[in-house]
């Protein structure tokens, strides 16, 4: 580690410097590769079809081993493909090959300590895994590539270059790392028992020059880093003191920036990003940041950045745009975004927070970005109008993410407050005290939006829960009037009864009486299940029967604003005639609680108009389901409309044509004139026996014959005949209103039936009548066999 010039004291003057400074320090011993060579015991190798081999290796035997191996693939995005212009080798697969011997388990022991040291990585968690036997013959190679995560916990490669007779020369692995590049010498001597030896990270790009004498052997093994213990270093003591005082000062006087955000210097794939996996300055920084963060009462985990950038690039005038580094200058700079995501813990949890939006001034170091490749760029162009094309570009990064302990509720909440609501939740499990702290703050949350939308109410029910579980009545009634009033979802119905009991009768009153008036038109369906539920609950319960009054007086207060409120909202496209869920909850919310004349004008405000719940189809529902109310005023009167309105239109089945005249069309208003098209239409119309009709014609009066027909609804199918020119529009009557009609006799006598069922006492002629009407058979017109 590379040591500042300040000296350990007091609370440093700008602590994101010091932050900032700390973490430039720290300078992890090892390398992104090492490699070497060394004398040791070989290993008892054989290959399939080849039998063992014997070292070194005979130019005869490595020819053959050449010979019977598969050409070797590549990976390309999901394709796997085999190429020697690519790559040029063979190889033997674990299943086709035996690797063993008795001194050869010490040879790898002494490998995985070399490579542990050379890649700074902790030889007690580094494992290897044989992965393929590999051939090179001279010229063999492999251009620049990365290698992918084969194993769970796979971070590098090692490879192993046998003895061969004669030696070998070339075939040096290559490794890059930003900036950086090492060549590693993999040619042997010839000597029986040297080795050469090279490792590197997976993410490194890499590539194997052609060799250019002998065959070149090699064993490849899978490094692996299995889990179990930090990565602490001695020398970080003194840096993680002063990163405390930092980040502890930072944390007190957080204001704009309120995250910190290190990205990273290696790539790691989504599946594989955590504390336990991370390489070089990336482990020592992480180790040194996680126990600073504790110790300063911060949040530090591992995410992924997501970087978005558009930039309106300049136009040549010639179909051309500005590409590029050029594209992208500030003034030019037209939108961009910036997401945290991914979320993964020093422990190895993964707390399931949403994405969270982060400032580019939360980077540090701030030129953390320069200079680094994006993962998706390119010129985006929509050929509309005068739309101009945009330059875009998308960074996916790794990072380690902080943020000072008191603000994690709000700095989660930022993208999604049900996670907030678990992060409480957790830490009241693993620490009640701090967790109830914490949970008192959930209120604030919600007070913080003002607007209702979509989305606000998501996260309220498990808010609710915890308080309850908590028993922090204040807090629960905070979150009550500032969260559950404002921005009410119907999930916290499941909770509802629970939360009452908390806050008792008095409390559960005025929150009830406010939750309807603000909430009964805009979400009538989520209040009317919730006050049927409260009215079963707690009518007749001791101390709550104002609170069940006051509720019910509330909406039947409300109830004619609201649905005139949502018959407007029709013409926006919403459905929003009440369902039959909805009825059955409005009565049973007046009915439970013996309210029967409360319940006979909620009744008669549903009745007043049939765009608020359908007399033919949510109204019998509803009544088959409020049987135990069938002697109230308000389920007769709610009967008797439903059951007329069907009577008037479904009592007897539609008649079946007699004949095939059917209604002309209209006039003007519906597309029809006095042309000599649309006067034969209309005489076909009229024709008793007529059943289809011609109309050869050029093309605009076949289109204007058949606006006629669609505009007025006709019973005409429509085809056109091309054998010959001008083409001919043939039409063909059909039967399909009197299929209509057939088949809504056969849906409102379904719901004539549920009516049937619930007919309340004293039906008179309307119940007689509607036994008659079910018992007709709408295909015949007879009675029921």
């Amino acid at each position: 580690m590379k040591e500042t010039d300040e000296k350990d004291g007091g609370e440093p003057k700008d602590p994101l410097s010091e932050v900032e400074s700390l973490l430039r320090s720290i300078d992890r011993p090892g390398n992104y590769c090492a490699g070497g060579r060394m004398f040791a015991p070989m290993p008892a190798l054989e290959a399939e079809g080849v039998g063992p081999l014997s070292f070194p290796v005979s130019p005869e035997r490595a020819e053959a081993l050449f010979s019977r191996g598969r050409l070797s693939p590549f990976g390309k995005g999901t394709e796997t493909i085999r190429d020697e212009s690519v790559r040029s080798s063979r190889e033997f697969e674990p299943g086709e090959t035996r690797l063993g011997g008795g001194g050869w388990k010490k040879t790898m022991e002494d490998l995985k300590d070399a490579a542990a040291r050379g890649l700074g990585c902790p030889h007690d968690r580094l494992e290897t895994e044989f992965y393929k036997l590999l051939v090179y013959a001279p010229g063999g190679f492999f251009l620049p590539h990365r290698d992918t995560e084969k194993s769970e916990g796979m971070v590098g490669t090692l490879v192993v270059s046998l003895p061969v007779a004669g030696g070998s020369c070339g075939g040096e692995i290559v490794v890059r790392h930003g900036e950086r590049e090492t060549s590693l010498d993999m040619s042997v001597s010839g000597d029986p028992s040297e080795i050469a030896w090279a490792a590197f990270y997976a993410d490194c790009p890499h590539e194997v020059l052609p060799v250019t004498e002998g065959h070149r052997i090699a064993l490849v093994f899978n490094l692996l880093l299995r889990n179990g213990g930090g990565i602490r270093a001695a020398d970080f003591d003194r840096a993680e003191k002063r990163m405390t005082r930092a980040l502890s000062a930072w944390g007190e006087a957080a204001g704009e920036i309120d995250k910190i955000i290190v990205l990273l210097e290696h790539d790691y794939s989504q599946a594989g990003l955590s504390f336990e996996s991370m390489k070089n300055a990336d482990a020592a920084r992480a180790e040194v940041l996680s126990r600073a963060a504790r110790a300063a009462g911060c949040e530090l985990y591992a995410a992924t950045v997501e970087i978005f950038e558009s930039a309106m690039p300049d136009y040549d005038g010639y179909g051309g745009y500005t590409e590029g580094d050029a594209a992208f200058t500030e003034e030019k700079l037209i939108d961009c975004g910036y997401s945290l995501g991914n979320f993964v813990a020093p422990d190895g949890t993964k707390p399931g927070f949403g994405n969270i939006r982060f400032d580019k001034d939360e980077i540090l170091p701030p030129e953390a970005i320069s200079g680094r490749e994006p993962d998706e760029e390119g010129l985006e162009q929509e050929w509309m109008g005068n739309a101009d094309a945009t330059y875009d570009r998308v960074y996916r990064l790794a990072a380690l993410v902080l943020w000072p302990g008191k603000h994690s509720l709000f700095i989660i909440a930022s993208g999604d407050r049900a996670s907030a609501v678990g992060y409480a939740e957790a830490l009241a499990k693993r620490d009640p005290e701090a967790g109830r702290g914490v949970a008192a703050m959930l209120p604030d949350l919600w007070r913080r939006d003002e607007r209702p939308h979509d989305r606000s109410g998501e996260g309220l029910r498990p808010a609710l829960d915890l308080l309850v579980a908590l028993g922090d009545v204040p807090a629960l009634r905070n979150l009550l009037e500032g969260g559950a009033v404002p921005h009410y979802h119907s999930s916290i119905n499941e909770s509802a009864v629970a939360v009452l009991e908390a806050v008792g009768p008095e409390e559960g009153e005025r929150f009830l009486a406010e939750l309807v008036d603000g909430n009964l038109s805009r979400k009538t369906t989520g209040i009317l299940a919730l006050a049927a539920c409260v009215s079963r609950e707690f009518s007749g319960r001791e101390g709550w029967s104002g609170a069940v009054s006051r509720m019910c007086a509330e909406i039947s207060r409300n109830l004619a604003d609201a649905l005139s409120e949502r018959k407007e909202r029709i013409w926006s496209g919403h459905a929003v005639a009440l369902s039959p869920e909805a009825v059955e909850n409005l009565l049973s919310s007046f009915l439970s609680a013996g309210l029967r004349k409360e319940a006979t004008r909620a009744a008669e405000v549903v009745l007043e108009d049939t765009e608020s719940a359908s007399p033919g189809r949510a109204i019998p529902r509803a009544l088959e389901r409020l049987g135990e109310f069938r002697e109230t005023e308000a389920f007769s009167r709610l009967w008797k409309r439903s059951t007329g309105f069907l009577l008037q239109r479904s009592e007897n089945p539609p008649a079946e044509p007699e004949d095939w005249a059917i209604s002309p069309p209209t006039g003007p208003r519906r597309g029809a004139c006095d042309c000599q098209h649309c006067v034969g239409l209309a005489r076909f119309c009229g024709d008793p026996a007529a059943t289809e009709c011609r109309f050869t014609a050029v093309e605009s009066i076949r289109k204007h014959l058949t606006e006629v027909v669609k505009e007025n609804s006709l019973d005409i199918s429509l085809r056109t005949l091309k054998d010959k020119r001008p083409y001919t529009l043939v039409c063909k009557k059909n039967r399909a209103s009197y299929e209509r009609r057939l088949k809504l006799h056969e849906e409102d006598s379904a719901e004539m039936k549920r009516l049937l069922v619930a007919t309340p006492p004293a039906a008179g002629e309307l119940g007689e009548r509607l036994r008659k009407a079910t018992g007709k058979n709408p295909r015949t017109g007879s009675g029921n066999s």
